[in-house]
C-alpha cells in the first residue's frame, strides 16, 4: 500500500494538489514501522517521500491543507527517530510550513516533530538539538506558543518540544531565556483552567510545562529570571492555597522550588563585590552544576 501511493506521488504528478494531500492522508493511516515490520525498508520509503515532498512544494507551498498534511505525516514517520541523511530535509520543511501558516495543525504536530528528532536521536542528541537550533526552532516553538496560549494541546507540545530541544544543553537555555522561554513555559502552565483543571492534557500541559521550567532552573541564569520575574512566589502560593493539586505535580513544583531555593541571592555576579563575595558566587555556580544529576527528568516519561 505504501509503495502503490508513493508511486502515485511521483515526479509526474507533483502539480496535481489533491493527489499529494490525498496520497499523504493515505500514507498516514497506512504507515506503521509496526505493522511493516522493516525498519531498512521504512527508512527507505521515508528518504523517497522527503524527495517528493521538497519537490511538490515548490508547487503548494501557499496550500494551508496540503501542508497540514505533510506536517501530520512527519510527525508519525519521526516517531522513532530520524535518519542524519534525513532530518535536515525534515528539519528545513518542518521550519518552512510553521513560520508560514497560522495554523494549529501545523503548530501542533510541528512542535511534536522537533520534539521527536531531538529525544528519539539514538546516536547523537546534541547533534540533533544543534540542528533544530539552526534552523531557529526554539523561535518557532516559542512563536507557536504565543499564537495559540489557548490551545492546551499546542501549549503542551510547545513545552515538551522545548524540553527536548535544551536538555543537557547550557547553550540552548541561554538561547531559550533570552528569548523569553520562561514567560513562555509559564503562560503555557496558566492557559489551562476550569473544571478539567488537573485531567487529561490538562494535567500533561502542566506536568509538562513545570518539567521544562526545572530543566532551565538548573542554569544559574534561569534560576535568577524565576526568582526576579516572580514564578517562585506564584508555585509557593499555589501550593499554599490549592489542596487538588495531584501528587504527580505536586512533586514537581516541590523539585523545582527546591532547585530555586536557598542560594538564589548568591549566584548573581555583582560589579561591586569583593573579592570573597565573587568567590561564595563561583562556588554557588559550582554547588548548581555538580548537584544537577539529582533533579534530571526523563523526558519520554511524558509523552
Amino acid at each position: 500500500a505504501v509503495e502503490a501511493v508513493l508511486h502515485a506521488m511521483e515526479t509526474l504528478y507533483l502539480k496535481n494538489l489533491s493527489l499529494q494531500i490525498s496520497g499523504n492522508k493515505l500514507l498516514y493511516s497506512t504507515f506503521s514501522f509496526n505493522e511493516i515490520d522493516d525498519d531498512d525498508g521504512c527508512n527507505g520509503w521515508i528518504s523517497k517521500y522527503l524527495h517528493y515532498v521538497m519537490a511538490a512544494k515548490t508547487f503548494h507551498l501557499n496550500s494551508r491543507p496540503f501542508c497540514e498534511s505533510i506536517v501530520r505525516l512527519l510527525s508519525k514517520i519521526s516517531e522513532r527517530g530520524v535518519e542524519s541523511h534525513d532530518r535536515q530535509v525534515i528539519l528545513s520543511i518542518i521550519a518552512d510550513f510553521m513560520s508560514s501558516f497560522d495554523s494549529p495543525v501545523v503548530a501542533q504536530h510541528g512542535c511534536r516533530c522537533l520534539y521527536n528528532v531531538c529525544a528519539r536521536d539514538s546516536e547523537s542528541v546534541s547533534s540533533s538539538q544543534s540542528a533544530v537550533v539552526s534552523i531557529d526552532g526554539i523561535k518557532l516553538i516559542i512563536s507557536c506558543m504565543a499564537a495559540f496560549k489557548e490551545h492546551q494541546s499546542i501549549q503542551s507540545e510547545g513545552c515538551l518540544a522545548l524540553l527536548a530541544v535544551c536538555t543537557n544543553s547550557s547553550t540552548n537555555k541561554t538561547i531559550l531565556l533570552g528569548q523569553g522561554g520562561v514567560e513562555s513555559i509559564l503562560s503555557a502552565y496558566q492557559s489551562v483552567g476550569g473544571s478539567k483543571l488537573y485531567e487529561g492534557v490538562g494535567l500533561m500541559t502542566k506536568v509538562r510545562a513545570c518539567t521544562a521550567l526545572i530543566s532551565l532552573a538548573l542554569e544559574p541564569a534561569g534560576k535568577i529570571e524565576m526568582k526576579s520575574c516572580g514564578i517562585i512566589d506564584k508555585f509557593v502560593r499555589l501550593l499554599q492555597e490549592d489542596e487538588k493539586i495531584p501528587p504527580q505535580l505536586r512533586c514537581l513544583i516541590d523539585r523545582l522550588l527546591a532547585l530555586t531555593s536557598g542560594e538564589e541571592g548568591l549566584l548573581e555576579f555583582r560589579d561591586d563585590a569583593s573579592e570573597d563575595e565573587t568567590v561564595v558566587c563561583i562556588l554557588a555556580h559550582l554547588r548548581m552544576i555538580t548537584n544537577n544529576d539529582a533533579h534530571d527528568v526523563d523526558a519520554f516519561s511524558l509523552i
